[in-house]
């Protein structure tokens, strides 16, 4: 199973998080008309391990999330529940993240939350 696949999985079957926000949890990008608020994720960068003898089955991705949502304070929430269904995953670590960016985008009306997380996974 992919990284993208496992982060999926980890983040479907976190009970908090689904019962905020359903299934609305995107890898790539968000369907048309898919229920607020929703996750976006994509990985951004990442390196495969090598050793003398190849790839060793070992990443360290950088994985962008968004978090769209109606109000600042749910999409403050979302992250929250989102950050401790990664950390708490046994799928993968995390090893480090950045300080979130928030934004309102007036195209479509939702503020945003951006976090980039390192997370090392085992293939």
């Amino acid at each position: 199973m992919g990284l993208e696949s496992k982060i999926y999985a980890t983040l479907t079957t976190s009970a908090t998080l689904v019962a905020q926000i359903g299934t609305s949890i995107f890898p790539d990008h968000a369907v048309q008309g898919a229920k607020v608020p929703t996750i976006v994720y994509h990985r951004i960068s990442g390196i495969r391990h090598q050793s003398l003898t190849g790839y060793v089955g070992l990443e360290n991705a950088r994985i962008q999330f968004d978090v769209y949502a109606t109000a600042i304070d749910k999409r403050r929430e979302i992250t929250d529940l989102m950050i401790g269904a990664l950390t708490s995953s046994t799928r993968f670590k995390i090893v480090a993240q950045e300080s979130p960016i928030d934004e309102y985008d007036d195209d479509i009306g939702l503020y945003a939350r951006t976090i980039d997380i390192s997370i090392w996974n085992h293939e």
